[in-house]
């Protein structure tokens, strides 16, 4: 009856060192990579509409390793997770609108996702995105989002100059 019970707890042992090995040379992307099985529990989260489902699972599809089949429906929840508001979401599709050259429509994705809190991308709106003035329209900008109810907004403005 011994013999049974050490051999048990030396089979349960070796089966938790041999996780414990496994499970630290995990790469980290594995969770969710392209249309891999991983993926599944995700999509269907993201088809029930799930708006932080959409906007995790389209980051990860609009990956330059995912197909192109992969890409356009990482967009698609992408834009969808946008149209709810999410600001990781807006900010994600306005670089993809920057790198298809619709810079009107990925800079008005990627100032509201600003406005929205988004700390990066008040960061890529002052500091990449800015027009070469100086800096004064990012300013401008970054003076609205934290006073968006200032109606007279001409005193704030004597402080971009």
């Amino acid at each position: 009856m011994i013999r049974y019970y050490l051999l048990m707890y030396f089979l349960l042992g070796l089966a938790g060192l041999t996780a414990l090995f496994v499970l630290r040379n995990t790469p980290q992307n594995v969770v969710v990579f392209c249309g891999g099985p991983a993926t599944y529990p995700v999509s269907r989260l993201a088809d029930s509409q799930d708006v932080g489902a959409m906007a995790y699972l389209g980051e990860k599809l609009v990956e330059p390793a995912c197909t192109p089949a992969e890409r356009v429906r990482g967009a698609g929840y992408l834009a969808e997770a946008a149209d709810a508001g999410h600001p990781e979401a807006m900010f994600v599709l306005g670089q993809i609108k920057l790198a298809e050259d619709d810079a009107r429509n990925g800079l008005a994705l990627i100032r509201q996702s600003a406005a929205a809190g988004h700390v990066v991308a008040r960061a890529y709106l002052t500091s990449r995105a800015a027009p070469r003035d100086g800096g004064r329209t990012a300013c401008l900008g970054l003076l609205a989002m934290h006073y968006p109810f200032e109606d007279d907004a001409d005193h704030l403005s004597s402080a971009c100059d």
